[in-house]
C-alpha cells in the first residue's frame, strides 16, 4: 500500500480535487499490479491510499511514477508525502 497526504493550505476540497488527486490518480492509473485507489479531500488537505495486489514490489511498482506527482512547489502547496507498507507483513 502506498498512502500519499498533501496539504494545501486555505484550498478547498474541490480545488483539492482538481489540483492535487486528479494529477496523482492520473500518474497512478495504468500502474502493474494496481488493485485499487481511494481519495479524499477537505479543506486544505487530501489523501490518495493506493492498494497493491499481494506480493507487488512497491519500490518497482513506484519507480518513474512518483517524481511527476512532486508539482507541489507550482502550486505552493506543501509536497506531497507518500509512505509505501510492505502488504507481505500486514
Amino acid at each position: 500500500m502506498v498512502v500519499v497526504v498533501a496539504s494545501y493550505p486555505g484550498a478547498s476540497p474541490a480545488e483539492m480535487e482538481r489540483l492535487i488527486i486528479k494529477p496523482i490518480e492520473d500518474q497512478v492509473d495504468g500502474i502493474e499490479h494496481l488493485d485499487t485507489l481511494n481519495a479524499t479531500a477537505q479543506e486544505g488537505s487530501a489523501v490518495v491510499v493506493v492498494q497493491f495486489q499481494l506480493g507487488t514490489d512497491l519500490d518497482f511498482a513506484a519507480i518513474g511514477r512518483a517524481a511527476p506527482c512532486r508539482h507541489g512547489a507550482r502550486l505552493h502547496a506543501d509536497r506531497p508525502r507518500s509512505a509505501a507498507g510492505d502488504q507481505e507483513r500486514r
